[in-house]
């Protein structure tokens, strides 16, 4: 019956270890998906505020 015992708790021990480095690398990836967007976005910005500055230099040269 002990053994019983100490084989349950072994194995919630170990599936309970087990889920927490799961859901440690779970939460590392997540974040590194969120700054590569992060990151993606603000590349993004960049160049439609350069498309913007273009267009409005293309707009002021063609008024001339």
């Amino acid at each position: 019956m002990i053994q019983l015992l100490m084989g349950i708790a072994s194995g919630f021990a170990a599936g309970f270890i087990t889920g927490v480095f799961v859901e440690k690398g779970k939460q590392k990836k997540l974040l590194k998906m969120e700054n590569d967007m992060l990151k993606n976005h603000s590349r993004i910005l960049a160049l439609q505020q350069k498309v913007s500055l273009l267009e409005s230099e293309n707009n002021r040269l063609s008024k001339h």
